[in-house]
């Protein structure tokens, strides 16, 4: 192969226009975008006008001398659209007070922020003043609320643009209540909080007059109760949160519950078309609990329920024998068990009560009814933990990726040490980092 053709060949990732390779290189660490630098005069100073900054603490030993020196040099004039920043060590109001100051001031629309520490973390909130960040994420560690590795809430925020809002294992200050965290979130759209807990209470409310998507999951088990106040909210998902449920959302169009207490509302759905519910340790549901929840439901059009549900329901139906079913508009129901017997069993077939079905159907004569096997659930469970053992297998190589560059840093300040990062940067122009 010529001299020529290798050269094209080699220098193809150069032909690229800037914005795809800004799109590349947002998915690695700054301060790998800025090694970049050594290629050719051509990526020299092609980092200092990306619009996507990933910062970590393991990019640098001094990460506050780091974050000055790629601030100081970015090119001014430019946007940013977003920041990711990853805390795996102890940082300073100060230190993140400087990037968030530096982004704010260059219009960044979405944020994400990841707190690998041991400890509670009080977020200052207070920081958090932007006219034009759209999407937030804000992520404590994974070990959950009740190990005190998660981020504190204390304040509200000003982000009257803002319309994704992510929460991961947070807690709350009890005098916010759920309430004014999100009351100066005017735009807010779709809402979801996964792993969280109240410092001192044991309610936790979410109340926004604009919602319209909430997903709420993993309510940490020192909550008794979950009001949710939200009169244009659409589409709700509620999983994991073992405690009760008042929801006031009389526009709701989509319900999702996997839970095993119980769910109540406060206003007619007259506008709800798809439930799914999945109660666990429904033999605790009295017939009379079970009889009024279906009754709210009454105007679904796409009903699953699971036989865990049913079968207890079937004991009272000699007291509303007589009533006629509350589902005049059902095109759709679906029952399906929960719990799948061993191996040895899984040959049974599925029982319900005709009078259970007859109670359900009898307003919907054309509806659709498919009653799911111990089989298909047993299926599909399977290719859900073969789904998580991908994903487990993923976060897997994440952390030995993570690990692995953590010790490249040592190494890299090790050798690095004594330099300036203005003596970095020319090293990496050189081609010698």
């Amino acid at each position: 192969m010529s001299k020529a053709r290798m050269n094209v060949e080699d220098d193809r990732l150069s032909m690229l226009p800037d914005d795809l390779i800004y799109r590349i290189l947002s998915h690695i660490s700054i301060k790998y975008a800025i090694q970049t630098a050594a290629l050719s005069s051509r990526w020299r100073f092609l980092w200092t006008s990306m619009p996507y900054l990933t910062i970590s603490t393991l990019d640098a030993p001094d990460l506050s001398e780091f974050v000055n020196h790629v601030l100081s040099r970015r090119n001014d004039q430019i946007e940013v659209y977003s920041v990711n920043l990853s805390f795996h060590q102890q940082f300073s109001k100060e230190l993140l007070k400087t990037i968030l100051d530096y982004a704010f001031s260059h219009n960044v629309q979405k944020l994400t922020v990841a707190c690998f520490l041991n400890g509670h973390i009080v977020f200052p909130l207070d920081l958090f003043r932007s006219r034009s960040l759209k999407y937030l994420r804000l992520s404590g560690s994974p070990a959950g609320p009740g190990n005190g590795n998660c981020i504190i809430f204390e304040s509200t925020w000003e982000l009257p643009a803002l319309t994704t809002l992510r929460l991961d294992y947070i807690l709350v200050d009890d005098k916010l209540h759920g309430i004014s965290l999100f009351s100066k979130c005017a735009a807010l759209k779709n809402l979801t909080i996964n792993f969280f807990a109240v410092l001192e209470s044991c309610n936790f409310t979410v109340c926004h007059s604009g919602l319209s998507n909430l997903t709420l999951e993993n309510g940490w088990f020192t909550l008794n109760f979950v009001n949710v106040v939200a009169p244009q909210l659409k589409n709700l998902t509620l999983r994991s949160c073992y405690i009760e449920h008042m929801i006031t959302a009389p526009n709701l169009v989509s319900l999702l519950f996997q839970s095993a207490h119980l769910l109540q509302f406060s206003t007619e759905l007259r506008s709800l078309e798809k439930v799914d519910l999945r109660v666990y340790f429904a033999d605790l549901w009295s017939g009379s609990r079970i009889a009024g929840l279906l009754q709210q439901l009454h105007n679904v059009k796409f009903l699953t329920l699971n036989l865990e549900l049913v079968e207890p329901f079937s004991s009272y139906m000699e007291s509303i024998s007589l009533q006629p079913s509350p589902f005049s508009k059902l095109n759709s129901l679906k029952i399906y068990p929960v719990y799948v017997p061993s191996d040895d069993d899984a040959h049974m077939k599925i029982t319900m009560s005709t009078k259970v079905l007859k109670y359900l159907l009898d307003g919907s004569p054309g509806a659709t009814f498919k009653m799911i096997s111990y089989e298909e659930v047993k299926e599909q469970q399977q290719k859900a933990r073969a789904f998580e053992n991908a994903v487990a297998a993923k976060n897997l190589i994440a952390d030995l990726q993570e690990m692995l560059e953590k010790e490249k840093a040592d190494i890299d300040a090790q050798t690095d040490r004594g330099k300036t990062p203005m003596e970095c940067q020319e090293a990496a122009e050189q081609g010698k980092c």
